[in-house]
């Protein structure tokens, strides 16, 4: 085989449509195990197999993981078991230490899991994996007030917690997969630990008439000119 029909045969082999690997790529032993961990049958009694796909680079992923292997992991997403994505262990990173000690044991399996894919620093596309509430999607994160944020500030705050957006941070990356999410929370975040460090307006008010009471003021004589005292 020439170079040339080599560089050739390697970009079929690229993935399409920001696919992170080709689909003809998916081992047949892992389409058996697919199969046999999701596929159904209808009413007629005819079988009924799982749409198995590779993730995208910018996909995220909600769902069980329906079989592991520690080399790939097919996971569960939609109605009904009616898709699985494989994904490929080695380009996963697991949040949280409970997440990576299952991982490494192999216990993965029926975990609700969700896979948030994108590119770091040195533009590998990196998969993270962060717990997932079934029924509700961690990046759907509930609304938050300033008021409610700057009460939970005021709280750690007098606890002397130094690097309490450094842990808030820290906390917020390994639970809120969606960035966009996480970004608007620490931002509300910051601005309710800043308002916490303000004196409220009304004890601004109180506390300014306190100290700087109000002084009446004395109606005092016009001096009469020298003039007239001479008289």
């Amino acid at each position: 085989m020439t170079a040339t029909q080599e560089t050739q045969k390697n970009q079929t082999k690229q993935p399409v449509n920001n696919y992170i690997t080709d689909k003809s790529d998916i081992p047949e032993y892992i389409k058996i195990s697919t199969k046999s961990e999701l596929g159904t049958k209808d009413q007629a009694g005819n079988e009924k197999t799982p749409n198995l796909v590779t993730p995208k680079e910018a996909g995220s992923y909600y769902g069980k993981v329906a079989t592991t292997d520690g080399k790939y992991i097919v996971q569960s997403v939609g109605k009904d078991n009616k898709t699985a994505v494989l994904h490929k262990v080695e380009h996963l990173e697991f949040q949280g230490a409970n997440l990576k000690n299952l991982a490494e044991g192999n216990r993965l399996k029926d975990k609700p899991v969700q896979i948030h894919y994108g590119k770091d620093a040195d533009g590998k596309v990196v998969g993270k994996v962060y717990p997932y509430k079934e029924k509700e999607k961690l990046s759907e994160t509930p609304s938050i007030t300033k008021e409610s944020l700057k009460e939970t500030v005021k709280a750690a705050l007098q606890g002397n917690t130094k690097d309490f957006l450094a842990k808030a941070k820290e906390l917020a990356e390994s639970t809120i997969g969606n960035t966009k999410q996480r970004e608007s929370f620490l931002k509300k975040l910051g601005a309710a630990t800043d308002l916490s460090l303000k004196p409220d307006s009304k004890e601004k008010a109180s506390s300014d008439k306190a100290v700087s009471p109000k002084t009446k003021t004395k109606t005092t004589q016009k001096e009469k000119p020298v003039a007239d005292l001479e008289r």
